[in-house]
């Protein structure tokens, strides 16, 4: 099953993200802010399929933080979630190949958007291989 970075700078949406994605079968790496996301794909050491990045942090962004991970990984799926400006939110993730979900995360549409990032990512590789 995949495995999910999930990068929020709020712990009790870290914990609902880890819980909806565990139960469904999905490996979770929750990291608090930026910085941490950051750390972890340079270590190395997780091989990540997908971010689910919230747009709104303290410090570096999402879109900024997402920007970054895809440098170093151009096959990361990419979900960006916010509970502010959806519509335009939303606008954005679509102009950059991302996904994008509301919060607050209801379980059948974070596992939805997941599913079709995923989905998606699959395409891409097969039509670069």
């Amino acid at each position: 099953m995949a495995t999910v970075l999930v990068v929020d700078d709020e712990q009790v949406v870290l914990r609902l993200a880890e819980s909806i994605l565990s139960s469904a079968g999905y490996r979770v790496v929750p990291v608090c802010g930026a910085a941490a996301a950051l750390r972890v794909a340079a270590r190395g050491s997780e091989s990540i399929d997908i971010v689910l990045a919230d747009v709104v942090m303290p410090g570096t962004s999402g879109p900024t933080c997402v920007d970054q991970l895809v440098a170093m990984d151009r096959s990361l799926a990419v979900i960006l979630m916010s509970e502010f400006g959806i519509p335009a939110m939303r606008k954005y993730a679509d102009g950059r190949g991302f996904h994008f979900v509301s919060k607050p995360l209801e379980p059948s549409d974070l596992t939805q958007v997941l599913e079709l990032a995923l989905a998606a990512r699959i395409v891409l590789e097969e039509v670069s291989a």
